[in-house]
C-alpha cells in the first residue's frame, strides 16, 4: 500500500469540551488511486485529510506513506514527504484525494 491510516483518532478541546473528530478511522490506497471522501458538515472530512497531509498532528494511531510513518516526525521532516502527493480540499460535502 502506498497510503497506509491506521486506527487514527483525533480530537479537540479539553475536558468536558473536548470533541472527538476522528473516532479510529482506517484507510489503505494505493499509488493512483483517486478517492472520494463524503459526509455530511463537521464529519471530519478535512480533519483526515490535514493529517494525511501533515498539516494537522493526530492523537492516536498512525499514518504511513510509501512505507514512512508520520506519526512522529518532526514538522520539517513532514514537509519533505509530500512532494509527490496531491491533496483537494473543498469547501463541499465530498473531497476529492489522489494518491
Amino acid at each position: 500500500m502506498y497510503l497506509e491510516v491506521m486506527g487514527l483518532k483525533k480530537s479537540y478541546g479539553t475536558g468536558e469540551g473536548r470533541q472527538e473528530i476522528l473516532r479510529g478511522v482506517d484507510l489503505s490506497m494505493e499509488r493512483g488511486t483517486t478517492a472520494s471522501i463524503v459526509g455530511s458538515s463537521g464529519c471530519g472530512k478535512s480533519t483526515l485529510l490535514n493529517c494525511i497531509g501533515a498539516l494537522e498532528v493526530f492523537d492516536e494511531g498512525d499514518i504511513q506513506i510509501d512505507g514512512k510513518s508520520l506519526k512522529n516526525l518532526k514538522a520539517h521532516e513532514r514537509v519533505q514527504i509530500f512532494g509527490v502527493t496531491t491533496l483537494a480540499i473543498s469547501s463541499s460535502s465530498s473531497i476529492c484525494c489522489q494518491i
